[in-house]
């Protein structure tokens, strides 16, 4: 089963709206307006920004902070965390590649950074983008 992490505001409106309307629709009510925005756009983009990927970053901070309070094996000292992942085409990230810079190995850190990584879903995109990042919690 697929999973929707996240919907454009706008976009939820609209839906909303439609439900709504379900009522009138079984009903039989004659007259039913529905506002489209024509520029909701579902062609692949050329490809994320730099800075949508920061952004998103610095947006999940309190998440992996978290992460690392909750299962890490060392929650007091400083991590220094190596984040490489690819989104590919369909707007999926894959290819999670996650390093600890201390050199010590943390299951529990990497696993739960990871489980936040592949929830992420972006629009799709013309070719398939790996970003490399560093995170420090």
């Amino acid at each position: 089963m697929r999973k929707i992490v996240s919907i454009d505001p706008e976009l939820k409106k609209e839906y909303m709206k439609m439900a709504d309307l379900m009522p009138a629709i079984e009903n039989g009510k004659e007259e039913i307006k529905i506002d489209v925005k024509p520029e909701i756009n579902l062609a692949p983009q050329n490809k994320l920004s730099s800075d949508k990927i920061d952004n998103l970053l610095g947006n999940k901070l309190k998440k992996f902070s978290e992460c690392k309070a909750k299962k890490s094996v060392n929650p007091d000292m400083l991590a220094k965390i190596v984040l490489t992942f690819t989104v590919n085409v369909e707007g999926r990230v894959n290819d999670i590649l996650i390093e600890n810079e201390s050199g010590i190995k943390d299951d529990g850190l990497e696993k739960c950074v990871r489980k936040i990584i592949g929830a992420w879903i972006f629009p799709p995109i013309e070719e398939a983008q790996t970003f490399k990042r560093i995170i420090v919690l």
